[in-house]
């Protein structure tokens, strides 16, 4: 009877290790690469994140400047009181 219920135990297990080997399967690499290569692959990723997550900052400020002149203009020039609430 406890042999019984640890081989569900182990088999239940061994069923969550394949499935977490199966799950890490698709992060390995496609191709097998050199270090030369991965250690390239791996800055190229990097560089790009970091361009991107600047272009993303730089749209944000961007769209914030734009509203921030449509406020001022809005309510200096047109006199119309815009509030939020």
């Amino acid at each position: 009877m406890i042999v019984d219920r640890l081989d569900d135990i182990v088999e239940v297990l061994r069923d969550g290790w394949n499935s977490v080997q199966r799950f890490a399967g698709f992060w390995g690499p496609v191709v097998p690469m050199s270090a030369p290569a991965q250690l390239i692959t791996a800055l190229a990723t990097t560089l790009t994140l970091v361009i991107l997550s600047g272009v993303a900052l730089t749209s944000l400020a961007l769209l914030l400047t734009s509203l921030l002149f449509v406020y001022l203009l809005l309510s200096r020039v047109f006199g119309v009181e815009v509030s939020v609430g």
